[in-house]
């Protein structure tokens, strides 16, 4: 947050990208916490979740979706994402990556 405060507020959106949000559960704390912290900044949140799972898509909307209109949730793989985002923007991947031995 501080971060775009002092780059990139007033002038530009407040892009997040979540990859594999699971339940929904961090962006539905993280846009509480702006909306209630940062209200000048919720308003110029753009919450972008790109997630693998339909079913795990279908979710997400609707737990985020009617309390915050900003979310918009992508059923696609990253591994096929296409649209190029020309505003700065965050990057979260919690527990995305999984390294296996064997």
């Amino acid at each position: 947050m501080s971060e775009y405060l002092l780059k990139y507020f007033p002038y530009e959106d407040f892009v997040i990208y979540e990859i594999g949000a699971g339940n929904g559960t961090l962006a539905l704390d993280m846009l509480d916490y702006i909306r209630e912290e940062y209200p000048d900044v919720y308003d110029r949140t753009r919450y972008n979740i790109i997630e693998i799972s339909e079913n795990l898509a279908n979710l997400q909307r609707q737990k985020l979706q009617s309390t915050h209109p900003c979310v918009t949730v992508h059923n696609k793989s990253i591994f096929r994402w296409d649209v190029r985002e020309p505003a700065p923007c965050y990057f979260v991947a919690m527990e995305v990556i999984v390294s296996r031995r064997y």
